[in-house]
């Protein structure tokens, strides 16, 4: 999902719904999808957007730019995996991986904002490697942290949101642009290798 101009979904040709006024602006890449706080895209389930169940794993990867430090979803499937902004030290400054079920079931990012000059685009790449029943955060093209999670992997054959995670607090405040999913754990070159061309996007 490049959101340029539309919700539209480049590989699979499925449209998402803006919601509550979810609108566009310049991004990283071209423009990106605008969120205030209260509005989201719904993405209706797909065959193709269910990477949970993929032998060998799955990555998601985007570029974010909060516009506050509240905690907050970001994007998800509902009652499923997702991602969230949480608080540690009173802001929404890391990012937690909701992978799994039972134990420890996500994976939780060192500070990457903790104060309002850190509220600048960010590139988010978000593993889950099932042979080792791992999954990794990668911020700016550089693995942050890994962590096991197990095999028992939330679904991802639910609806998808961007702008919000049914499951977690509170609705996105800023832009997501170049929103992407993959059937297959990215290793860490491939990851660095979308990071690296910027503004130039991946292809």
């Amino acid at each position: 999902w490049p959101g340029n101009g539309s919700a539209l979904d480049l590989v699979g040709r499925q449209f998402g719904i803006l919601c509550n006024g979810a609108s566009f602006s310049a991004g990283k890449v071209a423009s990106a999808f605008r969120l205030d706080g209260n509005d989201y895209i719904l993405v209706p389930a797909q065959t193709n957007y269910n990477v949970g169940t993929n032998s060998s794993g799955f990555t998601i990867e985007f570029w974010t730019k909060p516009d506050s430090l509240l905690a907050s979803g970001v994007l998800g499937w509902a009652g499923g995996v997702r991602v969230e902004r949480n608080s540690v030290g009173g802001t929404g400054n890391v990012l937690r991986f909701f992978v799994t079920s039972g134990g420890t079931n996500f994976v939780q990012s060192t500070s990457i904002w903790p104060n309002a000059n850190s509220l600048v685009w960010t590139h988010v790449a978000l593993t889950y490697d099932r042979s080792l029943g791992q999954a990794r955060i990668y911020v700016n093209g550089i693995l942050n942290v890994a962590t096991t999670v197990g095999t028992n992997v939330l679904t991802t054959a639910s609806d998808f949101y961007l702008g919000q995670a049914p499951g977690s607090p509170g609705v996105f405040l800023g832009q997501l642009d170049e929103i992407s999913l993959y059937c297959r754990p990215l290793n860490p070159q491939e990851v660095y290798e979308v990071f690296a061309p910027g503004s130039a996007g991946k292809c």
